[in-house]
């Protein structure tokens, strides 16, 4: 969890956010073994299968300092080469830079917006933003749209071709 001004992820997963990025940044070295660290937290999925997380941890003064540094530069490195997937949430792109930074240690950039709550204009601006900085844009996905499960809506596959 990137977003180390208004943290969400850990209350989704229903764990803590007490020790996480921010503190593992403090003491984090290039060679050390990700699962080693204490602030990363093994989940384990109803499938039998773990996800590793590590959500924000302590706030600090100066979140996008902490995420344009070197050592968070490593951490991610790291990552990468000990995970098979690195995911990173990152604060919405209009409202701080905070995505611009994470989106040039990236592979792609995902873009996400809701239907309801994201003005066009903030969300075009906020991909302009992005793409004049480097992010390589992979997509978007759209939230929260209105009559999603509506007669539209076929389920997996293409539904019954009777129903259209």
């Amino acid at each position: 969890d990137c977003d180390l001004r208004n943290p969400s992820l850990h209350k989704m997963l229903r764990t803590s956010n007490g020790q996480g990025l921010t503190n593992l940044l403090t003491h984090y070295r290039q060679d050390d073994p990700l699962l080693e660290q204490d602030e990363i937290q093994e989940l384990e999925l109803d499938d039998q299968s773990s996800l590793f997380f590590l959500p924000a941890g302590s706030r600090v003064p100066n979140p996008t300092e902490i995420i344009s540094s070197r050592r968070f530069a490593s951490l991610i490195n790291s990552a990468r080469s000990q995970f098979d997937q690195v995911i990173i949430d990152c604060p919405p792109a209009f409202a701080v830079s905070d995505g611009v930074p994470i989106s040039n240690l990236s592979d792609g950039t995902l873009f996400v917006l809701s239907a309801k709550d994201t003005d066009k204009n903030d969300a075009r601006e906020a991909v302009d933003d992005l793409k004049r900085n480097g992010a390589n844009l992979i997509g978007t996905v759209m939230t929260k749209v209105p009559g999603f499960m509506s007669r539209h809506y076929y389920g997996y596959g293409y539904g019954d071709r009777n129903e259209r």
